[in-house]
C-alpha cells in the first residue's frame, strides 16, 4: 500500500514539472519574440538619429516657387487662349480658368503648372501679353523637410519589413495579433510619408502661377455708360419729372382724405356724446 502511494505521489510530482517546463518554454518564446520587435523599433530610433547615418548625404534642393500676376490687356479671352497655349508649349498645364462678363468688360482668371526651370521663361512671356500692374513671387524652401521625411519613410519600410519576418515566425495566436496591429500602424505610416513626398515632388517640379486677367477701359468698352444726351431725351425726361411730380402730390392729397375720412366719424361720436355730458353737467349745477 505504501509503495503504491509513493508512486501516485511521485507520478503527480513529475505531472507537475513538466506542465511548468512547458509553459515556461512558451512564456519564453513569447518573451523573445516581442523583444524582437522592441528591439527592432531602438535600433530604428538609434539609426535615425545616427550622425552618420545618409541624411548627411548631399541633396539637391527642394523648393516650392508660386507666382501672382495681375495683367490688364485688351482682349480677356484671346490672352487666356495664349497663356493655355505657351503652357501646353512649356510642357505645363491647366490647372484652374474662369471668364466673367462684367458691366463693360471682362475679368478672367487662370491658374497653371509650368515646369520649374523655365518659370521666369513664361513669366517673361506673359508680361509681354499686357500690361502688369502687380507681380508677386514667393519661394518655400523645403529641402530639409522634405529629406527628414523621406528618412522616416524608409526607416519605417525597413521596420515594416522586420515585423513581417516576425510574422512569419510568429508561434502563438497572441504574437500573431500583437505583430499584425503594430504592422497596421506602421504601413499606415508609411501611406502618409508616400502621399506627402508625392505632393511635394509635384509642387517642386511645377511651380504655381495664377495670372489675373482684366480688360482695359476704354471708349469702346464704355459707349453705353458715358454718352452725350439729346434734347429729345432732356424734354422726355422733364415730362417725367412732372408726370412724377403730379402723381405723388395725387397720391398724398388721397392719402390724407382718406385720414381724414377713416376719423371723421369716430371723432363725430365722440365729440357729440362729450358734448351732451357736459350740457348736463351745466344743468345740474344751475339747478342746485
Amino acid at each position: 500500500m505504501k509503495n503504491k502511494k509513493l508512486i501516485k505521489i511521485l507520478a503527480i510530482i513529475i505531472t507537475v514539472i513538466i506542465v511548468l517546463a512547458i509553459t515556461y518554454v512558451n512564456l519564453k518564446t513569447t518573451s523573445t519574440n516581442l523583444k524582437g520587435v522592441e528591439s527592432y523599433q531602438i535600433t530604428s530610433d538609434e539609426m535615425y538619429y545616427n550622425e552618420d547615418s545618409s541624411s548627411n548625404e548631399e541633396y539637391s534642393e527642394k523648393i516650392i516657387y508660386t507666382s501672382t500676376i495681375d495683367l490688364e490687356v485688351k482682349d480677356a479671352v484671346t490672352t487666356v487662349e495664349e497663356i493655355i497655349n505657351q503652357t501646353k508649349e512649356m510642357g505645363g498645364y491647366v490647372s484652374y480658368s474662369s471668364i466673367n462678363q462684367e458691366e463693360s468688360y471682362k475679368v478672367a482668371s487662370i491658374e497653371v503648372r509650368i515646369p520649374t526651370d523655365l518659370m521666369e521663361d513664361f513669366i517673361a512671356e506673359t508680361e509681354g501679353l499686357g500690361n502688369i500692374t502687380n507681380k508677386i513671387t514667393s519661394s518655400d524652401n523645403i529641402t530639409e523637410t522634405y529629406y527628414d521625411t523621406k528618412t522616416r519613410l524608409e526607416y519605417k519600410e525597413a521596420e515594416a519589413n522586420t515585423l513581417i519576418d516576425l510574422f512569419d515566425r510568429a508561434e502563438s495566436v497572441e504574437d500573431v495579433l500583437l505583430i499584425q496591429s503594430e504592422l497596421s500602424i506602421v504601413q499606415e505610416q508609411i501611406e502618409i510619408y508616400k502621399a506627402q513626398l508625392e505632393r511635394w515632388d509635384i509642387l517642386t517640379d511645377f511651380s504655381t502661377i495664377t495670372i489675373n486677367i482684366e480688360e482695359e477701359t476704354s471708349l469702346d468698352n464704355v459707349n453705353d455708360i458715358v454718352r452725350f444726351i439729346t434734347p429729345g431725351e432732356t424734354g422726355r425726361a422733364i415730362v417725367r419729372g412732372v408726370k412724377n411730380s403730379v402723381i405723388f402730390l395725387a397720391n398724398g392729397i388721397s392719402f390724407i382724405i382718406r385720414i381724414v375720412a377713416t376719423l371723421f366719424i369716430p371723432v363725430l361720436i365722440i365729440g357729440s356724446v362729450t358734448l351732451i355730458i357736459i350740457k348736463k353737467i351745466k344743468n345740474k349745477k344751475i339747478n342746485k
